[in-house]
């Protein structure tokens, strides 16, 4: 799935939980993205995201370039490549 959630949108209902993602829908579209676990927050008013999040996930091929963005999620790095941001299994860096 495509897309990603960004501000000022970051409220977001948790649908399914799993271990790396939870599927949830975007309150302000109504569009369902998996989100990054790590990247969930609850509070008073409900959930939302942290921060602007990808909510894409990407192939990458040994010997492509890109930048890493962040490595401190549980069994997926998000990066950056040929402009787009989205998510690999950390496993691709082995």
């Amino acid at each position: 799935m495509l897309g990603s959630i960004n501000y000022p949108n970051y409220s977001i209902i948790p649908l399914e939980k799993m271990e790396y993602f939870t599927l949830c829908k975007q309150v302000e579209t109504g569009f369902e993205y998996y989100v990054k676990n790590e990247y969930i927050i609850s509070g008073e008013d409900g959930y939302c995201v942290k921060a602007d999040v990808s909510c894409v996930q990407l192939n990458v091929t040994k010997g492509e370039k890109l930048s890493i963005v962040d490595d401190t999620c549980r069994g997926y790095t998000l990066i950056k490549k040929n402009g787009l941001l989205g998510w690999v299994p950390q496993e691709t860096f082995r």
